[in-house]
């Protein structure tokens, strides 16, 4: 009797658990505030190949996700790829052949980094997306991956989603 009981709540708690992270991904919005603008808020500086790293540690976006984030940003031209890792909040420059493993792959065209000088990121992003330049790899399991970077959903509407 026991059993059946202890059973139940489980299920039900899985069920409410499962309903209000359905509800979140539908609309976010009942749950806080749905950032649409990420403006750089380092330096006027021209963002670069070089200075690309920098720009990331100081958006918004970078520093709201997790502890535990793998991110593997590749932004590539015909000649030549870039690669940055971001781990936690820090970001990385790697050489192309070296092979890190990580829980999102996000690639995009070299033409739009010069975009991101002091506008909207979002902006920026949602061209991106509209021109179906913007690439995504996800090498986790949809579950795992929503509950780790559940602290950035709030940008969905940013990356065009």
């Amino acid at each position: 009797m026991k059993g059946v009981k202890l059973n139940a709540i489980i299920a039900i708690v899985i069920l409410l658990a499962g309903i209000i992270g359905f509800v979140y991904y539908i609309s976010p919005q009942i749950f806080g505030r749905v950032i649409d603008s990420v403006v750089y808020d380092g330096t006027n500086d021209k963002v670069t190949t070089e200075t690309f790293p920098e720009y990331l540690e100081k958006n918004s976006l970078t520093r709201d996700l997790p502890k535990d984030a793998s991110v593997l940003v590749r932004i590539y031209s015909n000649e030549k790829s870039y690669k940055y890792y971001i781990t936690g909040r820090s970001v990385e420059f790697i050489e192309d052949q070296q092979n890190k493993k990580s829980d999102i792959e996000v690639g995009f065209p070299l033409e739009y980094l010069s975009q991101l000088n002091g506008v909207n990121m979002c902006d920026v992003a949602k061209e991106i997306h509209g021109q179906e330049d913007l690439s995504f790899k996800i090498n986790i399991d949809k579950i795992s991956l929503f509950w780790k970077y559940m602290g950035v959903l709030k940008y969905r509407n940013c990356l065009g989603y």
